[in-house]
């Protein structure tokens, strides 16, 4: 149902993700404010009409659920009604995560799978609500529900109290995290930083002022089957001395890869060998983008060969990644740097669809390095064309070509330019000129 799927990507997926720490100084200061438990459940949506109910997951596909939906049914047997709200699985006895749910959908009398509304997108009666009359009408239409329910809320009056309803909730009692919610339409989700161990298979370097030191790490994680499963790029945590011994380790480690993972300059992480594991950390682990389930590259390494590309794997994004430091004391192998980190946490579901229109690798075409050594500084221009074979999704063009211009005596040290193609005989083209115009006497081929 297209209106649970605009409500997650327009409403629910831009909450603002924070810390406990965080609360005081990014939480807007206002007079009220109501906060809620965070379920760790899926979000899904409740569709009734005229006493006929059906449930939605995220994507707006309909979910079996007999029990819920004669729930409803008695509850709403006229009119129509379309709610959000999370489903989840209730356990007085430990708590239960949201992978619980597809296990629960799967086996509906060994779990006691509920529905608690948060949001109603349309009734029969539709009024523009505030927090406090949408607390309330929710509250009247499920109160006799049993299995279905309406989300309650605490009212307090300062960022000081949600702390300590945190601490109690969420550090005390073992939720997920808390909701806060304003009259003025601002919405914070609060949780626990979550750590995890991984594998750097890559960076990249700092420019102008943070030139020689790293800018980024690439982090993966492995599988059963040693393959490595690429997590996402951790930037902050560094201190300025880490950043700087960091690339110079880095820098004797560097080794071939047939897969381009850039920055979010569009400059192209340098790969290294699999041995260091880190320690990092998030608020949060997004599981769509736009609406998709999100996935990334899974690589193969070979030594002396290096990373071999394995194809899109189901995977998420981070909130706020932190580096918290280097993990001496672990090996990189399938227990220590597990992929299962992650999926203990979050259920990865994805449509072949959403797959298949990524699953095709770029092509390196060409790739030419250069290096000019001038009263002892060294400057390196490198030229880099591949094939996206991503072309059909409409998404990415079908060539393209990098250039990237380091010279460690400019005030921007680091300079990259990208061009764009329809067909190989143009980027071949656009590589050339890049060549002529840029290489001239003095500069010394390399690769």
């Amino acid at each position: 149902m297209i209106q649970i799927v605009n409500y997650k990507n327009r409403v629910a997926s831009r909450y603002l993700a924070l810390t406990k720490e965080m609360i005081a100084y990014r939480v807007v200061e206002t007079d009220a404010y109501w906060i809620s438990l965070k379920l760790d459940g899926h979000f899904s949506g409740l569709h009734v009409l005229n006493g006929k109910a059906t449930f939605y997951n995220r994507s707006g596909k309909s979910l079996a659920l007999p029990a819920l939906e004669k729930e409803a049914e008695r509850l709403f047997p006229e009119g129509e009604y379309l709610f959000v709200g999370e489903l989840f699985v209730h356990d007085d006895a430990k708590r239960m995560r949201s992978f619980h749910v597809a296990e629960a959908v799967a086996s509906p009398d060994k779990y006691d799978l509920r529905f608690t509304a948060f949001d109603i997108i349309s009734t029969q009666q539709a009024p523009s609500l505030t927090i406090v009359q949408l607390e309330e009408q929710l509250k009247k239409l499920f109160a006799n529900g049993k299995q279905l329910n309406a989300m309650t809320y605490q009212k307090v009056s300062s960022r000081k109290e949600i702390v300590e309803w945190f601490e109690k909730w969420v550090e005390q009692d073992g939720h997920e995290g808390l909701i806060i919610r304003t009259e003025e339409g601002h919405t914070y989700k609060v949780k626990q930083r979550h750590s995890f161990d991984g594998v750097i298979v890559g960076f990249s370097e700092g420019s102008e002022d943070q030139a020689g030191k790293i800018r980024n790490i690439l982090v993966g994680m492995k599988y059963p089957d040693d393959v490595i499963q690429i997590v996402g790029k951790v930037g902050t945590g560094f201190s300025d001395e880490q950043r700087t011994e960091l690339l110079q380790t880095f820098r004797g480690m560097l080794v071939e890869a047939e897969y381009i993972e850039v920055t979010e300059r569009q400059t192209a992480f340098e790969f290294i060998r699999p041995e260091l594991v880190v320690e990092f950390s998030c608020i949060d682990l997004l599981l769509e983008e736009s609406g998709h389930p999100i996935t990334k590259m899974s690589l193969s390494y070979e030594e002396g060969k290096g990373y071999a590309v394995n194809g899109q794997r189901p995977c998420v994004n981070m909130i706020n990644p932190i580096f918290n430091g280097l993990r001496k004391d672990k090996t990189v192998d399938v227990q220590d740097v597990r992929f299962t980190q992650i999926t203990d946490m979050v259920e990865l579901t994805t449509n072949s669809s959403d797959v298949a229109s990524v699953m095709n690798t770029s092509k390196i075409i060409r790739k030419e390095v250069y290096v000019k050594e001038t009263k002892g500084e060294k400057m390196v221009r490198k030229f880099l064309s591949w094939k996206t074979n991503k072309e059909q999704t409409g998404k990415y063009p079908a060539y393209v070509l990098a250039y990237t211009d380091y010279s460690p005596n400019r005030a921007d040290k680091l300079q990259q330019e990208l061009s764009i193609a329809d067909t190989q005989e143009r980027i071949d083209e656009l590589f050339q000129q890049y060549i002529d115009e840029n290489i001239k006497k003095g500069w010394e081929k390399i690769i």
